[in-house]
């Protein structure tokens, strides 16, 4: 059987739906500029084009992600607006870039072994405000990682090279 929905019938007083609204746990979307937000889609459609959709996904060295928002940035900087390739804005580009590392660090499970980034000695001291973090369980390694987090990005990509090694040895 078919359900019918009824119209509206009652006062329009913009009260709808209010209380479930204005929830402040949800993220205020529309305060994000919707010029990011169509420049980083027209970088990504060209991106879709040139490689693959959704290609960056897959991953790659943090240091060739963070090379290319620079130069992209370098460029405007030196009052290139336009890419000369894409014959998009130097900032849309930049913004995917930044776009995807900081999908890449939000979900380091995924894309640790691309963190190629330099890291100088650190001391074993935990700031207060890294309480819920520990260091890396490598021997000797002094790299702070969040909980539940095992490895630092560097012995993550030692430690899943070895499972994929013991996996292609098991079949």
């Amino acid at each position: 059987m078919e359900e019918t929905v009824q119209d509206f019938t009652g006062t329009v007083d913009g009260k709808g739906y209010k209380a479930s609204m204005d929830d402040p746990a949800k993220l205020p979307m529309a305060l994000i500029p919707t010029a990011i937000l169509r420049g980083i889609a027209a970088a990504l459609g060209y991106g879709a084009k040139k490689y693959a959709p959704n290609n960056w996904r897959r991953g790659m060295k943090y240091s060739e992600v963070y090379s290319a928002l620079q130069r992209h940035l370098v460029a405007w900087q030196d009052g290139e607006e336009l890419d000369g390739e894409s014959g998009l804005s130097h900032l849309d580009h930049a913004a995917c870039c930044l776009a995807f590392l900081r999908e890449y660090t939000a979900t380091p499970t995924l894309y640790a072994a691309f963190d190629d980034r330099y890291r100088r000695e650190m001391v074993r001291v935990v700031h207060p405000a890294d309480r819920g973090s520990k260091f890396c369980d490598a021997p000797g390694c002094n790299v702070l990682v969040p909980r539940p987090q095992a490895y630092c990005f560097t012995h993550a990509k030692k430690v899943l090279a070895e499972i994929d090694a013991a996996r292609a040895s098991a079949r």
